[in-house]
């Protein structure tokens, strides 16, 4: 009787922490000047220690979705052709996850060198 106690504690303990684990980081990237959502965006979730968690890449729309993470703080990289890299340092996900409204990114302007 002990034992099955002890084993429905565990498996209560369990699913209590399933339903804390996993949670959404959602967001998305936009053109700073146009407002126009930014497709094919590369978004890294990194950890304290900066390493990676989690890496995914927006949609036409501009939309990204990194599911699944543990609650704690994390910084954000977001990386496009053509823009300057954005960094979020301190996002703290908690038991409700967490949505990033339109994080704008500056455009970068490169010059070619000269063809022959």
């Amino acid at each position: 009787m002990l034992h099955r106690s002890a084993a429905l504690m565990v498996l209560a303990l369990a699913t209590a922490v399933g339903a804390v684990a996993a949670q959404d980081v959602r967001g998305s990237a936009i053109d700073g000047q146009t407002h126009l959502p930014i497709m094919g965006a590369r978004v890294e979730l990194r950890d304290a220690q900066h390493h990676l968690v989690q890496q995914a890449f927006t949609s036409a729309t501009g939309r990204f979705l990194l599911s699944s993470v543990l609650p704690g703080r994390y910084s954000l990289q977001l990386a496009a052709i053509g823009y300057q890299p954005r960094t979020v340092d301190t996002l703290a996900v908690s038991g409700a996850g967490v949505v990033i409204d339109s994080l704008a990114m500056t455009r970068l302007a490169l010059l070619l060198p000269d063809l022959l």
